[in-house]
C-alpha cells in the first residue's frame, strides 16, 4: 500500500496526517464490519441487518450533510439517475455480493478480494484520467495481486470451509 500510494516519495510536509489516521480507523472499522459480517451471515437474516447498517449510515449521513448544507446539485434532475447508479452499483451491490460470498466461504477469505481496490484505482487513474503510475507504484500494485493470489490458492482447513 506504501508503494501503491506514494508515500515513501511525500515529504513530510506533503503528508496529510488526518487523513492517515482517517484510514487507519476506517480499517479498524471494516475489519470489525468482516467479523460482524461473519455472525450475521450465520443468521440468513442477511438482507434486513445490511438494511439496517444502510439506515443506520443514512441518518449518520444525513445530520453530516445537514451542517454542510444542501447538496442542490445531486438533487438536480441531470444528476438524479446518476446517484441511483452510485447508490446501487457502487453501494448496494457491492455489499450484497461481500455479504453473498461470507455466506459460502470465511469473511477472512472473502476479505481477501477489497484489499485489490488500490490497485483497480491506481489501473483507472492511469486509463480514465491519464495519470502516469511510477515504478514503485507499479511494483507495489504487482506486490498485491501477488499476495492475494497467495493467499486465495493457500489450502483452507477443514474448518475454514462453509458447508451448504
Amino acid at each position: 500500500m506504501l508503494l501503491v500510494s506514494n508515500l515513501l516519495a511525500s515529504s513530510n510536509a506533503q503528508i496529510d496526517w488526518l487523513g492517515i489516521l482517517v484510514g487507519l480507523t476506517t480499517a479498524v472499522f471494516f475489519a470489525a464490519y468482516i467479523v460482524l459480517s461473519d455472525r450475521v451471515s450465520a443468521t440468513q437474516e442477511t438482507i434486513g441487518v445490511m438494511l439496517k447498517v444502510f439506515a443506520v449510515a443514512s441518518l449518520f449521513w444525513i445530520a453530516y450533510q445537514l451542517t454542510q448544507g444542501m447538496p442542490w446539485t445531486l438533487l438536480a434532475r441531470e444528476n438524479i439517475l446518476k446517484v441511483i447508479y452510485v447508490g446501487i452499483a457502487g453501494n448496494l451491490l457491492p455489499y450484497l455480493l461481500f455479504f453473498w460470498c461470507i455466506q459460502r466461504i470465511q469473511a477472512e477469505r472473502a476479505a481477501i478480494a477489497p484489499t485489490l481496490e488500490p490497485v483497480v484505482a491506481g489501473v483507472l487513474a492511469w486509463f480514465w484520467f491519464g495519470q502516469t503510475l511510477t515504478l514503485m507504484q507499479i511494483v507495489g500494485g504487482f506486490t498485491i495481486v501477488v499476495a492475494i493470489t497467495w493467499m486465495q490458492f493457500q489450502t483452507a482447513t477443514p474448518n475454514s470451509l462453509r458447508s451448504q
